[in-house]
């Protein structure tokens, strides 16, 4: 095992510790697959889990086919635990997708045990916890995903994997294996940092913060692939070593650099800044909303070309095995964009700052409108086209999805022109439909898709007492009703009710029923008439109540799981007909919003977005 040369004494002391030997590598190699099982859950981690990470992918597998006592077991198990339910040998071997994830889950906590001691300070080490922090989370297990990222944090805290000087070369010509090490040491920083974000919230702070960090970014795949040192690095802002020298802030980056940026952005949003925004006038051109604002949208322009959304540009990642991870990169401004305007909406119950600016709180709302067609039109690119499996990424996509399905309600409920609630109906609908096919993926996307169906039945149980859509003029009596099970949803054959595509079988139509208006609109699906209103006067619960986005990452009890998966038989879902939206034509997103918004008497508290419980993501 090689190590990290031109630490300084103690930092090479320390990592000498990744020189393990193969016998302690060999002891966790009992009880595990076959080989040939274990390299296709690492193909998959590698293809459909994580395609921008710190596995070398050909050195890594090489390694495993030429001896894999060589290679850590821990972090194989680690791999596996996110993996396996991709892998159908392993789905086989241990019943269901779930299933094997569980075992590695367990066979990684096993392990971890032994790992924790400073004489296991490694690399590797670093690595599998952090792995295994994601697994956890994903199966909701949230208390053991924090420990187990504390423990990766404090490991590469103690290699100084934060500090550039780590990354040094001893010779002025690094061989490729030299080269790919460090690399991926610098890697493994920076998805902790990602993951770090991701996972914080008020109550759990983050822990590796970037004025802590001189490490400059990764290179593109393509120097990673073959061992080459890249002519230069950018830096991360807020970095230390962006302070010192702003001019490494460029735009000249990789797809890997970008993605940790926009994470960046995430953090920001939905953590301790966003939580500042509602006590100061967002009109302001000092005001933190449009600070943040105008910060993402200045970051967004300056993406490389080859970052921005195109259906061309994804063919070409796709080819590179970079599809979902470049489709990362345009959702996630996207889902600032979101959750920044839905902050503001609480403030509309207070008349007194709504008469102030009603012009400003149209335009959120006209902006929230297109931000969630835009990612409503990415999510449906992800999804669109392949076996559905092969498409799903990482937790942080399908938030994506559940965001763009919880605000699509608001569309649909709260619209008065029936082709804009055609089209809130739909994003909504196709949402419900992917978080249902991620739930054996992702466990914890159970609790997402639980608060949509609940969402959906309220909705049903207000439109037929009379509160219908709109100013209340279109009856819905009556047009909806609960059946005792849906049909079942097969990744062989996985549904698609993309707003694009109307030639799908009818029978993956019959999940919902979209009620019908007794008023006939005859605006196209996007014209946006200068009349048109939202309206949510009206009881019942909020769509975009972010109260309730607590299921995301926080309070999923992970002993639901099995009530979540199972027989569709044994659920109440709302069950429909979608024959009157199947009628409409399908364009794109609007480029606009020209109407407005009358809103209900609430508890503007209701609506605080990031609290506490909004949890991981």
């Amino acid at each position: 095992m090689t190590t990290l040369p031109g630490l300084g004494k103690t930092g090479q002391q320390i990592l000498n510790a990744s020189a393990t030997t193969s016998e302690t590598h060999s002891n966790g190699w009992e009880q595990l697959p076959p080989l040939p099982e274990i390299i296709d859950g690492v193909n998959q981690f590698t293809r459909h889990s994580f395609q921008l990470c710190f596995i070398h992918k050909k050195q890594f597998l090489q390694c495993l086919l030429d001896d894999h006592s060589s290679v850590s077991a821990f972090l194989v198990v680690g791999i596996l635990s996110i993996s396996a339910r991709l892998s159908p040998p392993l789905s086989a071997r241990y019943g269901s997708g779930i299933k094997a994830s569980r075992f590695f889950i367990e066979r990684a906590t096993n392990l971890a045990l032994g790992e924790i001691y400073p004489t296991k300070n490694t690399l590797e080490n670093c690595q599998a916890f952090l792995l295994l922090s994601i697994a956890q989370e994903g199966n909701g297990l949230r208390d053991e995903s924090h420990m187990s990222m504390c423990l990766a944090l404090q490991i590469a805290s103690t290699l100084n994997l934060h500090l550039e000087q780590t990354y040094a070369y001893e010779t002025s010509n690094p061989t490729p294996d030299t080269i790919i090490l460090r690399e991926s040491a610098r890697r493994t920083l920076w998805m902790l940092h990602n993951q770090n974000q991701l996972q914080s919230r008020l109550s759990s702070p983050v822990s590796l913060v970037a004025s802590d960090i001189t490490t400059l970014l990764p290179c593109d795949e393509d120097d990673f692939a073959n061992g080459r040192e890249p002519p230069s690095r950018a830096a991360f802002e807020g970095t230390r070593s962006a302070i010192k020298n702003p001019d490494l802030v460029n735009e000249n980056r990789s797809l890997f650099e970008s993605l940790i940026q926009a994470y960046g952005f995430w953090g920001i949003v939905k953590r301790h800044k966003v939580n500042h925004l509602s006590n100061s006038y967002p009109w302001g051109p000092e005001s933190e909303f449009a600070k943040v604002l105008k910060k993402l949208d200045y970051w967004e322009m300056s993406l490389p070309p080859a970052h921005k959304w195109s259906e061309a540009r994804l063919r070409e990642h796709k080819t590179k095995g970079q599809d979902l991870a470049y489709l990362e990169v345009t959702m996630i401004p996207r889902l600032c964009n979101i959750v920044l305007r839905c902050l503001y909406l609480e403030h509309v119950p207070n008349r007194s700052l709504y008469l102030q600016k009603p012009e400003f709180f149209k335009g959120i709302e006209g902006d929230l409108f297109n931000n969630v067609c835009r990612l409503y039109d990415l999510v449906h690119a992800q999804f669109i086209g392949r076996f559905t499996k092969e498409r799903l990424g990482g937790l942080m996509a399908t938030l994506c999805v559940y965001i763009c399905g919880h605000a699509s309600i608001h569309i649909w409920r709260y619209s008065k022109d029936a082709n804009t609630q055609k089209k809130g109906y739909f994003m909504f609908r196709r949402s419900l439909v992917i978080l249902a096919e991620q739930k054996e993926v992702w466990p914890l996307t159970s609790s997402w898709l639980h608060t949509l169906e609940n969402f959906a039945q309220h909705f049903s149980s207000s439109f037929a007492s009379g509160n219908g859509i709109g100013d209340g003029k279109h009856s819905l009596r009556d047009q909806t009703t609960f059946c005792p099970g849906t049909a079942p949803i097969s990744f062989d054959e996985p549904p698609d009710l993309s707003l694009h595509d109307q030639s799908r079988p009818e029978q993956y139509l019959q999940t919902h029923q979209m009620p019908t208006n007794s008023q006939t609109h005859q605006q196209p699906p996007w014209g946006m008439p200068p009349d048109q209103t939202f309206n949510l006067n009206q009881g019942g619960p909020q769509p975009f109540n972010m109260a309730d986005c607590s299921v995301v990452l926080g309070g999923f009890n992970p002993t639901h799981v099995d009530h979540y998966l199972r027989t569709p038989q044994d659920n109440r879902l709302l069950v429909t007909n979608m024959s009157m939206a199947m009628g409409i034509p399908m364009e794109s997103a609007p480029d606009d919003f020209s109407g407005d918004m009358t809103h209900p008497s609430y508890d503007a508290q209701s609506w605080s977005l990031l609290d506490n419980d909004f949890g991981g993501h």
